[in-house]
């Protein structure tokens, strides 16, 4: 990925599927199971937290002049933790999280400025420019087992 700003794109294309998939959810479906004792609601938590988690990391750049290194395993450390909040949490809950998380993020993104972009893809953070990938991971995950649930193809 290049400094290009491609990666808005990208953000905004998942935060609609982002849209769209809550839309088409009914309450019941948040229950719906994914692997490893995740649901679809927690996996909508989970990619909240991660794009306020984002937000949080642009603004410790801001305030310290770069990024703070995090070991390798807290990711899966924070996941695990919070597991319990995320399936506790209703469903217009989760939704509203999801929405707003992804809107801010992607909004505080696209106003970055290229030396900002510059920096996170010069050290390997692409993440913390690219929400789509984390985002189009999930939504993927969920949209199958939707389609499992109910009876319906596979997407591809």
């Amino acid at each position: 990925m290049s400094d290009d700003r491609s990666f808005a794109d990208r953000n905004a294309r998942s935060e609609h599927h982002l849209q769209e998939l809550i839309a088409r959810l009914a309450p019941d479906d948040y229950a719906i199971a994914l692997a490893d004792g995740w649901t679809v609601g927690a996996a909508l938590a989970h990619l909240a937290f991660w794009d306020r988690w984002v937000a949080r990391r642009w603004r410790d750049w801001e305030a310290f002049g770069g990024f703070q290194t995090y070991p390798d395993d807290l990711i899966e450390m924070i996941n695990e933790a919070a597991m319990p909040e995320w399936l506790a949490l209703p469903p217009d809950v989760t939704a509203e999280l999801a929405l707003s998380s992804a809107a801010a993020i992607d909004a505080a993104l696209a106003a970055l400025p290229p030396e900002a972009v510059a920096e996170a893809l010069a050290s390997g953070r692409e993440a913390l420019v690219d929400r789509s990938r984390h985002r189009t991971h999930h939504l993927n995950e969920i949209e199958t087992a939707l389609a499992a649930a109910r009876g319906a193809p596979t997407p591809e």
